[in-house]
């Protein structure tokens, strides 16, 4: 069948290993989407968070994780809030409303290699998260190849107001407000939450949470 256009196929880049897993290691990312789930078995809620790369040959990947706020499993929620916590206090949000307060805001994430198993394939599983100015306290020898720390000007500035020179978490809010992006008030009819250690209800992919 004859196409309506023709196709360049020199404007793209080859797909292959466009989804295996990043090296072990860490990533300077930021969250780009949330969304609150029901689990597979429709006795829970989980947070399905998207991690976008910010620097490196890895720029623009994905980094997937999914958090735990409302489970039968008194554990699993356990472990879910302590993960949100850590990843709250890495993006400067102390007191989470929405999970919109999480977006856009630059931070590393410490990510392993979770081997294949049955009908699932190798993934990436999220081991922790770090506020970009704690960076120091981050083992370079472990740094994925070139996810991680990057030299000289921050990739994500480009992205602040121009008038402002600062990082996003540092912008100024609307003058009604006078507090910082993380300190603003948000809607309270939407939920939030969070999951850390390899446990058998923890798992990459949305499909996979059986509670």
């Amino acid at each position: 069948m004859r196409l309506e256009q023709n196709f360049e196929s020199t404007k793209y880049d080859d797909m292959i290993g466009a989804f295996d897993p990043l090296p072990a290691g860490d990533y300077l990312v930021r969250i780009t989407e949330t969304e609150i789930k029901i689990t597979k078995a429709g006795t829970g809620k989980y947070i399905k968070i998207v991690m976008t790369v910010l620097a490196g040959d890895f720029k623009n990947r994905k980094i997937f994780s999914n958090i735990n706020i409302q489970n039968p499993n008194e554990t699993a929620v356990e472990i879910g809030q302590q993960e949100l916590a850590t990843l709250c206090r890495a993006v400067h949000v102390l007191q989470l409303q929405d999970t919109n307060q999480l977006h856009n805001i630059p931070f590393f994430v410490k990510v392993k290699i979770k081997r294949a198993l049955g009908e699932y394939e190798a993934s990436n599983r999220v081991v922790n998260y770090y506020a970009y100015e704690d960076s120091e306290h981050i083992d370079k020898t472990e740094a994925a190849p070139s996810g991680g720390i990057p030299s000289g000007k921050p990739p994500w500035e480009t992205e602040t107001p121009a008038d402002s020179g600062k990082p996003l978490w540092e912008t100024e809010t609307p003058a009604d407000s006078g507090k910082p992006p993380w300190e603003t008030e948000t809607p309270a009819d939407k939920t939030e939450a969070a999951p850390s250690e390899e446990q058998p209800w923890e798992n990459e992919e949305e499909d996979d949470i059986p509670f």
